[in-house]
């Protein structure tokens, strides 16, 4: 039951009518049942296993934080790790059929090819990890009712990509009396719309030249090659940003408040400036969880032995970075290619942490034009995080390494032959409307965050005259109508993690 299906909306409407209808000590339930029914749309599997590991991490958190046992913390770290491993990387339970158990379907449903992979895993254990570890510290008082803990792991606009919220900020909103405001229901309705135009008109509109460029580099020339690479950095990003927008504007027209995931991270500065702004609450987490305490433990380690002929610092910060960054790329999947992807940005992290005064020095002595200076490392972050998106979506190095060597190859061809560039055209499968909305798709995407980024959009529609905004809203639904992909819907990348 995806956000785009037929079913989803009339489940969703169910549940608002209702959210605003039933008694403030009922609504945990309504929320249970909701979320419930939401997770056994895809399969039975999924709502099994979260069940299993709410009441694991439910009771591990009452006992950590009535006896501060240490032992049950690393207990809980270590369930969580075995069942996303267990999940992620072995097919040990592709014939359980009944495990594939699908609530709309009502057949034996995959969502991997020979194993069925529980929805939402990555993220909510990472909520649950989040509540151990703030029992733990004292931080949170554990809930009593099982059903408030359930319902901050299950929530389920934000149950297939996050984001990822802490509990202090979550469960207290769900546990809340949730009053009707018009103007969230309408700006929660806004964001909604905004998201259903990132994905499926730009993300759905610009992966068919990265599709077939990936799926066959040794076809195309240079020129197509980077059309590809550029495309896939705005299809990753529209398509993430779009869900972001559609769950939190769901959430928003309930009344509950979910965090941003995205602060126009394409406008970043650096490849730090670019973890500060893309997948937030992602990035807060393993700053939180991993970064620190990896810092903290060698921070303590170097202080016991007093004497080094180093700078601890720079060992600490290098260390920490490239164990929290290679943790994300396996966090991301399960191939090699994005171990490497996670650890690359950790070693740029770290040499960017690394040559910070030099580089200071570097510019003031050349005294660069700011404006000019920060356009350069706009350019130049976004060539870098481009670039490593390759490790991203390549399957093995062979395809990475086949996709860097075309950069390369055959640019006179594609670049002076209008012939060539037509049957290229061809072979991808556009045509010149396809080609115009991908155009479009892509302006519209830095557009979009420029806007955002210096009024706020909804801001924005909220103060523009009544004439604008509906002009806004048909442009949308006018937009969605004739050039989305609604007859060919692909599901949201960051689903699969």
């Amino acid at each position: 039951m995806d956000f785009y299906s037929i079913y989803f909306l009339l489940f969703f409407v169910t549940v608002f009518l209702l959210n605003y209808v039933v008694s403030s000590k009922y609504r945990k339930y309504l929320i249970f049942a909701a979320s419930s029914v939401f997770i056994l749309s895809f399969n039975l599997l999924s709502l099994i296993v979260v069940f299993l590991m709410s009441l694991i991490f439910y009771f591990l958190a009452r006992y950590i934080n009535e006896k501060n046992h240490s032992f049950m913390l690393f207990t809980g770290i270590l369930i969580s790790f075995a069942a996303f491993i267990g999940f992620k990387y072995f097919n040990s339970i592709g014939d359980a059929a009944i495990l594939k158990y699908s609530l709309l379907s009502f057949k034996n449903t995959d969502i991997m090819t020979n194993i069925v992979f529980p929805v939402g895993i990555s993220f909510y254990l990472f909520q649950a990890l989040s509540y151990l570890i703030e029992a733990g510290r004292k931080n949170i008082i554990p809930e009593n009712n099982f059903i408030n803990f359930f319902n901050y792991l299950i929530y389920f606009p934000k149950f297939l990509a996050g984001p990822i919220e802490r509990p202090n900020k979550l469960i207290s909103q769900l546990k809340g009396d949730i009053v009707f405001d018009y103007k969230n229901v309408t700006d929660g309705m806004k964001l909604v719309a905004i998201g259903m135009f990132q994905k499926f008109i730009i993300a759905d509109s610009v992966k068919r030249i990265p599709d077939a460029v990936f799926y066959n580099p040794d076809k195309f020339p240079g020129l197509f090659i980077l059309a590809g690479i550029i495309l896939l950095s705005v299809q990753i990003y529209a398509d993430f940003m779009g869900y972001t927008n559609m769950a939190i504007g769901l959430s928003k027209t309930l009344g509950i408040e979910l965090s941003p995931n995205f602060r126009q991270p394409y406008f970043s500065t650096s490849i730090k400036d670019f973890w500060s702004r893309w997948h937030i609450t992602l990035s807060l987490w393993i700053r939180d969880y991993v970064f620190l305490p990896i810092a903290y433990k060698i921070t303590k380690l170097f202080n016991y032995q007093k004497k080094h002929t180093f700078n601890p610092q720079h060992i600490t910060y290098v260390v920490s970075i490239l164990l929290a960054m290679t943790l994300v790329g396996v966090w991301h999947g399960t191939g090699w290619t994005f171990m490497i992807w996670g650890l690359l940005h950790g070693v740029l992290l770290a040499m960017s942490f690394l040559t910070k005064k030099p580089r200071a020095g570097i510019v003031k002595h050349l005294n660069i034009n700011k404006s000019f200076l920060k356009t350069i490392r706009i350019v130049y972050t976004f060539a870098i995080i481009t670039l490593l998106w390759v490790l991203f979506r390549a399957d093995t190095f062979s395809i990475a390494e086949n996709i860097f060597k075309g950069l390369f190859a055959g640019w006179h061809i594609s670049l002076f032959s209008v012939i060539s560039l037509k049957r290229y055209l061809y072979l991808i499968g556009i045509s010149r409307l396809d080609m115009a909305v991908i155009f479009v798709s892509v302006i519209a995407i830095f557009v979009y965050d420029y806007i955002d980024s210096k009024y706020g959009v909804l801001i924005l529609l909220s103060n523009a005259s009544k004439f604008k905004r509906w002009a806004f809203y048909y442009i949308l639904i006018f937009a969605l109508m004739f050039f989305g992909s609604l007859n060919n819907i692909q599901n949201f990348i960051y689903q699969q993690f």
